[in-house]
């Protein structure tokens, strides 16, 4: 059991160890970071529609694979700060867009990744300022999603009498899939 009184940020470090540990785990650290790059697509979306909710769950899942990405490749989340600069929400957005073409810079060239990563932490706190909407809230709320729906994924495969360490990646995906799209399950 994680403790939920944990820093949103080590909190998510600590789930996505855990579900890596158990098998649910990305194949490479450039799949994580084009899992970022589709999440902050859906978060200028839900910036785009006005729908703050909406924001606040994509701005949670961007941290969260970021936070992803950062266990990934060894940076230590106690390094990461979600204190947002004061900048707004488009030159948020445009810090993050460079940190993310830094990050896939080093992972293709075997730099380093930390300064990327600490960056892109940074400007996503500073979007989710700029909504007026607090990064480790909203990043709390997705680790509950995902307590959520990891354990939806064991329930499932322990009725089926299996495990997450032997079940393919691809099968627990469409568990997951399954899950996020169930009705009891949806925006929790």
């Amino acid at each position: 059991m994680i403790p939920k009184s944990l820093p949103p940020l080590e909190r998510a470090y600590a789930l996505l160890g855990r579900a890596s540990d158990e098998g649910f785990k990305w194949p490479n650290a450039q799949f994580v970071l084009g899992k970022i790059k589709e999440e902050l697509g859906e978060a200028e979306e839900a910036i785009t529609e006005g729908d703050k909710a909406h924001v606040a769950e994509e701005i949670g899942d961007v941290l969260s694979a970021t936070a992803n990405l950062a266990r990934f490749v060894g940076v230590d989340v106690k390094t990461l700060s979600l204190s947002p600069d004061a900048i707004n929400g488009e030159q948020a957005l445009q810090q993050i867009k460079e940190a993310l073409t830094e990050a896939d810079t080093a992972l293709t060239e075997s730099g380093d990744i930390t300064a990327p990563i600490k960056r892109a932490v940074l400007g996503i706190a500073s979007l989710a300022q700029s909504m007026e909407l607090e990064a480790g809230a909203c990043l709390a709320a997705t680790n509950e999603k995902f307590v959520t729906r990891f354990n939806a994924v064991e329930k499932v495969l322990h009725g089926q009498g299996r495990t997450m360490a032997t079940t393919p990646l691809k099968e627990m995906i469409g568990i997951w899939n399954q899950q996020k799209d169930s009705p009891a399950i949806q925006r929790t």
